[in-house]
């Protein structure tokens, strides 16, 4: 027997209220008559009504009585268990996927309000033995409370527990997390709190024998419209739309570039339709947003796929040129960059692309006439060059590099050894620029590693070839090449794009970053490094983000912004239709039914209604 209302028991004080009542009955006044023939019912009454008689059985009070003790009973609302007698370990699997965030008509609210209602439920009726254990089952399912005995501990943890989330849930995990909650032995029974927009893993099943399995289905199917995708081709726009409904709905669909409105266009939407709306020309926006507006809610249950994102990024490539007689190692680290689409020619044929737009030239033991545009590298400077006057050889003893500085990170150069470098004039006064170069590596014979910030462009220099040094072979090199070609050549709009919540976003090494933080819609801010590399960003939510990047002075210092597109639909939660889950016990057998519940208050509510009507008949007929 189990009761879902034990406070209601009180109601059971009426009990003794109608023994008060019986025993203190008013006073009435004496009076002297001829004859009391006529007054024998009248007689009865009083001595009824006599204040603290004995207690004389009655049929009017039986029965008043048994309708009070039938009303308490019903208002506890007791339930029947076939479980009786028998503890049972209950563990609740709380979906809290996507598709829980609908909204409900009655009582207003989600279908995640109704799931956490239920559990309260559940912990309510809890019987004495009984155990009770709950897991919320998101992208990253966790158990909220283990084999609590009280329902008061399961209340306590449901205030604190976590939203439901904008997309899929690991139900594989949940089912995990569960069966190590079962045991070996003991009655236990898994309850799936859910609307049933859940795929069970392949060849799910109960842990072991004895274990119950219940769908306690929240939310009915609903009608919802969604924004499917957002894409830009030049100055067209096109926006994908889906109705998942069983109604035909119409609304607008609002274009805005850069949080200014651009365009809107009625549509309407036929049950289970798609379509896509597409405008064109558009002007240049660098984020798109695409929204729906005054569709009717009762076929639009779901809020968060309602609108969708769009970010234009650069090419996120640079081109990069390498003028060398031949090196196998510049050409590998170009290679392994992956940000990067590399040309090489020789020297002799420099001339003929000299002319080209790259963002980054590398001379490999050789020079030009004039600094080319864009970023350089110049490896190994060559004797005889106006640019890079070299004054004579050096052996380097002591290696000193700066510890900490942006292009070195990650990159090893204890085990770094070089034969031999040339002197350079590394001086503003050398070049007449009046910028000057800045030692990265540097030792006792002079710099081996420069920088310099010209008007023109970024220019890096090893002293060194690589011939001489073992810098090629060492696992330092790709990293080094890496951190000089990104402070090079730039790309600040290769940062960005689209992601669904939960996807992660990776992040290139930006060696001239001082901090990066993630900025969520509702204005979160995250840090993301450091400590260096930065880690994804994994967007829990749909919106635009921003990722701020907060420069070394080398840099320029200051923040950058760059936003990133996190578009919440996904067609496995934007359809609410849902369905029973069964889920079968091992080896693919029936799994036991759970123990019968049957609520027993209507039949006490009659009992009470029968007796109250027995009772007014025979008062009826003694009057």
């Amino acid at each position: 027997m189990e009761w879902q209302a034990p406070g209601a028991l009180f109601l059971g004080l009426t009990v003794p209220a109608i023994l008060a009542l019986y025993f203190l009955r008013r006073r009435r006044p004496r009076r002297r008559v001829p004859s009391l023939l006529l007054w024998r019912p009248a007689s009865r009454e009083e001595e009824a009504n006599a204040p603290w008689q004995r207690l004389r059985p009655r049929l009017l009070l039986f029965l008043q009585l048994l309708a009070a003790l039938a009303l308490a009973l019903a208002a506890a609302r007791p339930v029947w268990s076939g479980a009786a007698g028998r503890s049972v370990h209950r563990i609740v699997l709380l979906d809290g996927s996507g598709s829980m965030r609908a909204a409900v008509p009655d009582p207003p609210g989600s279908r995640y309000g109704l799931a956490l209602e239920r559990v309260r439920e559940v912990a309510r009726a809890m019987a004495p033995g009984d155990r009770m254990s709950v897991i919320f089952v998101g992208a990253r399912p966790r158990v909220l409370v283990s084999e609590a005995t009280r329902a008061a501990q399961v209340e306590a943890v449901l205030a604190g527990a976590p939203e439901a989330g904008y997309g899929p849930a690991d139900l594989r995990a949940a089912l995990a997390l569960a069966a190590g909650l079962t045991g070996e032995a003991g009655a236990a029974e898994w309850m799936l709190v859910s609307d049933g927009a859940l795929d069970l893993p392949p060849a799910a099943a109960l842990p072991r024998p004895g274990v119950a399995f219940r769908h306690v289905r929240v939310g009915g199917p609903a009608g919802n419209v969604a924004v499917t995708g957002l894409a830009a081709r030049g100055r067209a726009v096109q926006v994908g739309l889906a109705n998942l409904g069983d109604e035909r709905v119409a609304g607008r669909v609002v274009l805005e570039g850069d949080g200014r409105p651009l365009a809107s266009r009625q549509v309407e939407l036929d049950p289970g339709a798609e379509t896509h709306v597409t405008w064109e020309p558009i002007p240049p926006a660098r984020v798109l947003a695409a929204r729906l507006d005054g569709f009717p809610s009762e076929g639009n249950a779901l809020a968060y796929d309602d609108a969708a994102w769009w970010v234009a990024t650069g090419a996120g490539r640079a081109r990069v040129l390498l003028v060398s007689p031949g090196s196998r190692f510049l050409e590998q680290a170009l290679a392994a960059h992956g940000g990067v689409d590399a040309f090489r020619v020789s020297p002799e044929d420099y001339a003929g692309v000299a002319g080209g737009a790259y963002d980054l030239t590398i001379f490999d033991r050789w020079l030009p006439p004039a600094w080319p545009p864009g970023g350089v590298l110049v490896v190994g400077p060559p004797p005889g060059s106006p640019l890079l006057p070299v004054q004579g050889e050096f052996r380097p003893g002591q290696v000193n590099p700066r510890a900490g500085h942006p292009l070195l990170a990650h990159v090893d150069w204890r085990q770094v050894h070089v034969a031999r470098a040339v002197s350079l004039p590394l001086e503003p006064s050398a070049r007449g620029s009046g910028h000057a170069w800045e030692p990265v590596v540097d030792s006792d014979g002079g710099p081996l590693l420069a920088i310099q910030e010209a008007g023109s462009g970024r220019r890096a220099v090893l002293t060194f070839r690589l011939q001489d040094s073992d810098l090629g072979l060492r696992p330092a090199f790709p990293v080094l090449m890496a951190n000089l070609v990104d402070w090079l050549a730039p790309r600040p709009d290769a940062i960005g794009g689209v992601l669904r919540p939960g996807e992660a976003l990776p992040l290139p090494p930006l060696p001239l970053a001082r901090a990066v933080s993630a900025v969520s819609p509702d204005g979160t801010r995250t840090e993301l490094a450091p400590p260096w590399p930065p880690r994804p960003l994994v967007p829990d939510r749909p919106g635009l983000w921003r990722l701020a990047v907060q420069r070394e002075p080398a840099a320029g210092g200051g923040q950058r912004e760059y936003p990133v597109a996190v578009n919440g639909y996904d067609p496995r939660e934007s359809r609410l239709t849902g369905q029973a889950v069964t889920l079968p016990g091992p080896g693919g057998v029936a799994a036991p039914a759970p123990a019968a519940r049957r609520p027993l208050w209507p039949a006490l509510a009659a009992v009470a209604l029968g007796v109250a009507l027995v009772e007014w008949w025979v008062d009826g007929r003694e009057r």
